[in-house]
């Protein structure tokens, strides 16, 4: 094959694999870029890895207060409100310690305000610290401990409430967290960080419930983000605490605080009473982990998260139809599960508005990719196994190429004068030799007849003897191409160039269309 053909044939084999690949369904990228779909910063995509997970705690307390001289006071009912957040999709749920231990507490304020309104003299901070140091609280019977309750309510909209247990509790000043249980699994649930993922600058959301909002907004379980940085780790009664510069108010207490990668870092605790600016404390998540670990619990995800929190790449991505079908599988593994659901309307908006960034995933890109791949390899083989058919069949001896239609054979070399060709066949005699001899003879030859009938002493010999030597070098009649038949046959010809066989009459390859030489 010529350089010109084989160059052809590589040009045009080249461009098919990106024939192929842009013909392929779903290799295709949309005209979409990244700055025409909605931007989120990290603050909001942190807030979406701990939203599902956090829960709205409610606990109530009922009992009496028996003074050192015997005296009993009483009943007192009081309730508080603080966060809380899920820690394993069994049920278990971790808050702040005087979240779920602060009857005692609770109880004794309760009564201070009420004598406190009897009393306008009576100093509220005095008579608590008073009373916290020397009375005691109890249930209805006496020596019992006052009676409380803990629900939990998770979820969207009104959501859903389950009675919780205490199952392991740090007072303030000893760790301030707890653990409680409620009887429900496949919760949505977060995940521990551990003291190496915090610094001093690390960016953090103090997230929680604050009561005061409660009064000016309708109420939602969509808690409150304060974002701020961790100021310094400190300690409280040899106890580690983290300093915090994020806003925390009442009802927060017993939130996570999270580093934007959606980790626990700590459990809202403490402010210092008084302080006008944002200054607040956090227990470790360290100390939520200990008290886990007590009852075998460790922190993990769930299938449900897991779907979830791959719907929020891809639509955080672009990929709007690939987190529609993550945020499916979440709710399909956790009906209820916050977010997902909301998040599943606003990719359908988004992918209607702004389309997806890729058409398809892009393992099936790469799948896609492969399978055009190897079309061309098949392609590429067969038209060589095509070509070495050929070949092979040409080199065999096998019918040559025919003369090309309407193109007149290349005429042989006409005979050397006086030299006589050899013969292919047998000499014809008699009569029959003499009418041939004149056919064949130069210029002065006569046809039968004329001249006596007697060949001309020009062309032919004077004596029989020299006639019939004569006649035994006569060659039968030529064809077209100045040849005989036997001969053409006998003497295959082949093109200098590229080796294929061709008619001897042809000037031109047909193979690689060279001038034949």
């Amino acid at each position: 094959m010529s350089n010109r053909r084989w160059r052809s044939r590589c040009a045009a084999l080249a461009v098919l694999p990106t024939a192929l690949f842009i013909a392929l369904p779903g290799a295709a990228l949309s005209d979409t870029t990244p700055s025409q779909q909605p931007q989120v910063n990290p603050e909001e995509k942190a807030a979406a890895l701990i939203r599902p997970a956090v829960v709205y705690l409610d606990a109530s307390a009922k009992g009496w207060i028996r003074a050192p001289n015997g005296s009993v006071f009483g009943p007192y009912l009081t309730g508080w409100r603080c966060t809380g957040f899920v820690v394993n999709p069994d049920g278990w749920v971790g808050t702040a310690g005087h979240c779920a231990g602060g009857s005692r507490e609770a109880i004794i304020q309760e009564a201070v305000n009420e004598e406190a309104k009897k009393d306008p003299t009576v100093n509220p901070d005095q008579l608590y610290k008073t009373v916290l140091a020397n009375d005691r609280v109890e249930g209805e019977t006496g020596g019992s401990d006052p009676e409380m309750t803990i629900t939990v309510t998770y979820g969207t909209g009104k959501g859903t409430t389950l009675p919780a247990e205490v199952s392991d509790v740090r007072a303030p000043g000893k760790g301030d967290v707890a653990l409680l249980k409620v009887q429900k699994s496949n919760l949505p649930s977060s995940e521990l960080g551990t003291d190496a993922d915090v610094s001093i600058g690390t960016p953090i959301l103090a997230v929680g419930y604050p009561g005061s909002t409660d009064k000016v907004t309708d109420v939602t379980l969509d808690p409150t983000n304060k974002s701020g940085k961790i100021s310094k780790k400190s300690t409280q009664d040899t106890m580690p605490v983290y300093e915090i510069d994020a806003a925390l108010s009442p009802g927060m207490s017993g939130g996570p605080t999270i580093a934007l990668d959606g980790k626990v870092l700590g459990v809202n605790s403490f402010g210092p009473k008084g302080e006008q600016q944002a200054f607040n404390f956090i227990a470790p998540s360290s100390g939520l982990a200990e008290l886990m670990s007590g009852k075998n619990v460790t922190s993990e995800l769930g299938p449900a998260d897991h779907a979830y929190r791959s719907g929020l790449d891809n639509f955080y991505a672009g990929n709007y139809s690939d987190a529609i079908a993550d945020f499916d599988d979440a709710m399909s593994l956790s009906p209820d599960y916050p977010g997902a659901a909301d998040y599943k309307t606003n990719a359908v908006n988004n992918r209607e508005k702004y389309g997806d960034t890729s058409t398809s995933s892009s393992s099936n890109v790469k799948w896609y990719a492969l399978a055009g791949l190897a079309a061309v390899l098949v392609a590429g083989a067969a038209a060589m196994v095509i070509r070495s058919r050929r070949s092979a069949t040409a080199t065999a001896g096998g019918p040559g190429p025919q003369p090309t239609p309407g193109v007149p054979p290349t005429p042989g070399p006409p005979p050397t004068p006086g030299v006589p060709p050899t013969p292919s066949a047998p000499p014809p005699t008699g009569a029959a030799a003499a009418t041939t001899a004149q056919f064949t003879d130069g210029p002065s030859a006569h046809a039968p007849g004329e001249g006596g009938g007697q060949p001309s002493t020009e062309a032919g010999p004077e004596s029989p003897e020299a006639g019939a030597a004569a006649s035994t070098t006569a060659p039968a009649p030529p064809n077209e191409a100045g040849a005989t038949p036997e001969a053409a046959k006998q003497e295959p010809h082949f093109c200098a160039s590229c080796g294929a066989e061709h008619h001897p009459n042809e000037k031109f390859c047909p193979n690689c269309g060279k001038a034949i030489t």
